[in-house]
């Protein structure tokens, strides 16, 4: 293995949660997930290798994930702006900076050494929210709701449990506990180095060209948990009743023919079917085929009630007639998890 293929094996990234680089380095960062990064970063420097480590801050780009995705989430939020940590200082660097000192190290054009790749002037989250509302082309909020940093906390819970499901959160534990650090470091090495700076947050956004597809994909990340948390609580709901109400689900059955048992444990089958796709939805790697499920359950109930009892297409409730939007919400939803 040539030495300079060495030297790019050994390059380091801190990505979005921050570079902390003073506190870092003495391993007093305030989570196991950046002492880690430390202890790592110390262990290269100490094994006479050829190492450049770079640490970006925020990572700006064309594609949104983490961090940046949280930001264009909270940036589509209709109306009101709202904001945790509004002060928590924030330095960001362009996707393309990123890779040409990569490139530039990989190359040998970077002198060996530790990088913080940052702008020169930090920002105030609520500022770099703002910033990230106005390159979306979205209406200015009239109301900025400044979150409360005890909520912190009980999201961060709910995200942790969601993380243990499968689902990539940007507000778990140890992102917010880093986040309130700040996303910061020293660009001064950097531009002695190179002889020049990061480009601001401003400039670097309006070198991104953006387009209705930013504004959709950020929508749609909003509306992602909301969108799976109604299926999840439909097809719960939809079961819970089934098996609540299962004389007056049956005697439909009995009134087309069937017998007592025979509808009685049908009504009940279904009805755990459905309380199973409902838990199955919560789980990430299953999701997608739950939605799937859930589609063709729907259209199982809907030819199957079309034979057995036609008179429900004319209930005034509309029992059939729901079934409908339901089916189109799994669908969307299916779309929405092929993020990758």
């Amino acid at each position: 293995m040539s030495q300079q293929a060495r030297h790019v094996l050994v390059l380091g990234a801190y990505g979005f949660i921050g570079a902390q680089v003073v506190r870092a380095l003495r391993q007093e960062a305030s989570t196991e997930f950046m002492r880690s990064k430390a202890r790592g970063d110390a262990a290269l420097l100490a094994s006479g290798a050829r190492v450049t480590i770079l640490r970006p801050g925020l990572v700006i780009g064309q594609g949104a994930f983490g961090g940046t995705l949280l930001l264009r989430m909270l940036a589509a939020v209709p109306v009101i702006q709202p904001v945790a940590l509004p002060k928590t200082p924030v330095q960001s660097v362009m996707i393309d900076d990123v890779t040409d000192a990569v490139v530039a190290a990989a190359i040998g054009r970077l002198p060996t050494g530790v990088y913080d790749l940052v702008e020169d002037t930090p920002h105030s989250l609520e500022d770099v929210v703002s910033a990230t509302r106005r390159w979306l082309g979205f209406r200015p909020p009239r109301l900025i709701l400044r979150v409360p940093d005890w909520i912190l906390p009980v999201a961060a819970r709910l995200a942790d449990v969601a993380g243990h499901l499968g689902w990539r959160s940007p507000l778990r534990s140890t992102a917010i506990a880093v986040l309130k650090d700040g996303v910061t470091g020293n660009p001064l090495a950097y531009r002695t180095a190179t002889g020049r700076s990061i480009p601001p947050l401003d400039q670097a956004l309006r070198s991104i060209s953006v387009g209705r597809e930013h504004r959709l994909d950020a929508r749609m990340a909003l509306m992602m948990p909301v969108v799976i948390a109604t299926l999840c609580l439909f097809w719960l709901a939809s079961g819970l009743i089934g098996v609540w109400q299962v004389e007056s689900a049956a005697k439909l059955l009995q009134v087309a023919g069937w017998s007592a048992p025979l509808s009685k444990a049908t009504v009940v089958f279904w009805s755990f079917v459905d309380i199973a796709l409902a838990v199955a939805i919560l789980y990430r790697p299953w999701a997608g085929r739950a939605c799937l499920a859930m589609v063709a359950v729907s259209l199982i109930y809907l030819i199957s009630a079309t034979i057995v009892t036609p008179g429900l297409w004319a209930d005034p409730l509309g029992p059939m007639v729901k079934v409908i939007p339901g089916v189109t919400l799994a669908l969307i939803a299916h779309q929405m998890l092929e993020a990758r």
